[in-house]
């Protein structure tokens, strides 16, 4: 699991992260801005059968939190594909915030 807290609205975060993930091509399963939850999922590659990606967003005081979880699909190993599937989308949401 990866995760970032960040000073900035938990709606700017949100719509930023839904942005992100179109960016990165990952297919929105389940989206729910009221309770913070986005789920995506990855498509077939030479490493993997496809992982499952949960984001949850919440809001702490003044700052808004991020964490991503991502696991295989359908497989035991993944290769440390869901690692970097998690290091990706909130290395993005970094570099999207600090640049």
């Amino acid at each position: 699991m990866e995760s970032g807290t960040y000073d900035a609205s938990y709606s700017e975060i949100f719509n930023l992260i839904l942005k992100i993930l179109d960016k990165l091509g990952l297919y929105k399963e389940r989206v729910n801005k009221k309770d913070g939850k986005i789920v995506v999922f990855t498509g077939l590659s030479l490493r993997s059968w496809g992982e499952r990606i949960a984001i949850q967003v919440i809001r702490e005081d003044s700052k808004t939190k991020v964490t991503v979880s991502s696991v295989p699909k359908t497989q035991l190993f993944d290769w440390g594909k869901s690692r970097e599937n998690e290091r990706r989308i909130i290395r993005e949401l970094n570099n999207t915030l600090g640049g």
